[in-house]
């Protein structure tokens, strides 16, 4: 029989931030940058970043697409 794993949202929200660290240091973007490419103030940028529980499903798509890579990488802790 296969195990299921459950997560909690604790577990998925440190997930995305960890994979949004690294992404963002394989990129040639800043935080900065993503905040203008994405119509946010920079210091909203950053708490989003530092809580991606604050982010919407619409942001957390275009940040996948400004960063290049797969929301399911993202989210699934593949990245």
């Amino acid at each position: 029989m296969a195990r299921i794993r459950y997560y909690n949202n604790y577990d998925i929200v440190q997930s995305v931030k960890n994979n949004l660290v690294v992404a963002l240091s394989q990129s040639t973007f800043t935080k900065k940058d993503l905040a203008e490419s994405m119509g946010l103030s920079y210091p909203t940028m950053l708490t989003k970043l530092s809580d991606p529980g604050t982010l919407k499903i619409s942001e957390m798509i275009n940040l996948c697409s400004y960063l290049n890579i797969d929301i399911n990488d993202l989210l699934n802790n593949t990245y």
